[in-house]
């Protein structure tokens, strides 16, 4: 008999999922990609209680070292999908099947539902054993590698002070030598934009790039702020540190869907008409 035909026929002889075991493993599955999903809200959350812990932050943008997130949640993600997807597959009941004798033909007599006693009765071999150990040993140190890397994503930004002041942090925290003031800057770029994210959550935004004297380009949209009305009211101080021939407007054409996007009222809307007027 062929290895392919001894499997089925060891299938076979593996009781059918009751529905409350299909409807388990299902529903582990989608909340597995919903918490994975949330770990990006949560995270993020995180990222912006460590910047604004400096009261002199008004807003931050967080640099291209948050990525070091994504090998976790997407290592969480992988583990619960695969554990719980193999276990349904492999039919490994839960609650059990009402309408099964369990340990009686025609089943398999060492398949029981996992809160059944008589499963941790049965005769289990060394090498099995040892497999399991390995699978478990890989698994951990992978969630090691993964968890030494997370830190590194919340740290890295840059962060606009009360005075206009732009300081960059790196990815441990640490603020660069170098602060730029109002004097390094050099032209302004104020635009709309519709941002498509990966995530789950595109949306239009609005948002200001600032050059400074030695090229560098700072990027703040107004997500990067405590609220609408503080990226708005920013955004025009920024706005007057320029002459009319340094400033840039790109997306104006997008001012009231970009509104929309936002949730702004009539007010915040007539600010960011002014702030892109020329």
């Amino acid at each position: 008999m062929s290895s392919k035909s001894r499997k089925n026929t060891h299938k076979s002889r593996i009781p059918p999922l009751s529905f409350a075991d299909k409807f388990f493993y299902r529903a582990a599955i989608v909340f597995s990609v919903a918490f994975s999903f949330a770990l990006f809200a949560v995270f993020g959350l995180l990222r912006d209680k460590i910047a604004f812990s400096d009261p002199d932050t008004v807003a931050f943008s967080s640099h291209s070292s948050e990525l070091f997130e994504i090998p976790f949640i997407l290592f969480v993600m992988l583990s619960a999908i695969t554990f719980f997807g193999s276990k349904m597959a492999g039919r490994k009941a839960v609650f059990g099947n009402k309408k099964v004798e369990y340990g009686k033909e025609p089943w398999d007599k060492s398949v029981y539902p996992f809160f059944d006693k008589r499963r941790k009765t049965l005769y289990v071999k060394p090498s099995a054993k040892r497999f399991s150990k390995w699978v478990i040993s890989v698994w951990l140190i992978a969630l090691c590698v993964t968890l030494l890397l997370l830190p590194l994503s919340f740290f890295g930004h840059d962060s606009l002070k009360q005075n206009d002041n732009v300081v960059s942090h790196n990815l441990f925290g640490e603020k660069s030598d170098k602060a730029y003031t109002v004097a390094d800057f050099s032209s302004l770029t104020i635009m709309t934009r519709f941002d498509f994210n990966p995530r789950g959550w595109s949306h239009w935004e609005f948002a200001v790039k600032i050059k400074m004297s030695d090229g560098r380009v700072f990027d703040f949209n107004n997500y990067d702020f405590h609220g609408n009305d503080n990226a708005l009211e920013k955004m025009l101080e920024i706005k007057s540190r320029f002459a009319p021939d340094k400033i840039t407007f790109i997306g104006s054409e997008n001012i009231n869907e970009t509104a929309k996007s936002c949730m702004l009222n009539e007010e915040q809307t007539t600010l960011l008409k002014e702030i892109f007027s020329q």
